[in-house]
């Protein structure tokens, strides 16, 4: 139980959990992969969810291993720079999990002669 509660409480994870439940539900009651616009809407308001929710709850929004070392110049460094991280959740959720899904969706309604 010790590793599962500081993994629930993660900004990360409210937007995953949001995102899926949504995108699934719309799939399973459309029959029909969700536009590019519909798409956009649940992930505008995963974020929008997991932002709330983790202000209601005390949970910061900056992970704890987002930061990086920025150089500037040859052998000289910045400070740690957090990144961004709606900027760096919307791209994940669109280009490495969404698409994917949306890809293997395809193929396997193809391949069951569904569309």
């Amino acid at each position: 139980m010790q590793t599962v509660l500081p993994a629930v409480c993660d900004f990360s994870f409210l937007c995953f959990f949001y995102l899926w439940e949504n995108v699934l539900e719309e799939v399973n009651h459309t029959k029909k992969i969700p536009t590019e616009y519909k798409i956009n809407e649940i992930v505008k308001l995963a974020l929008q969810f997991a932002t709330k929710t983790c202000e209601e709850m005390d949970i910061p929004l900056v992970k704890r291993k987002t930061t990086r070392e920025k150089k500037m110049i040859s052998g000289e460094k910045a400070q740690n720079v957090p990144l961004i991280l709606n900027a760096e959740l919307k791209r994940s959720m669109w280009f490495e999990y969404i698409d994917r899904f949306f890809k293997k969706l395809t193929l396997v309604a193809k391949t069951w002669k569904l569309y």
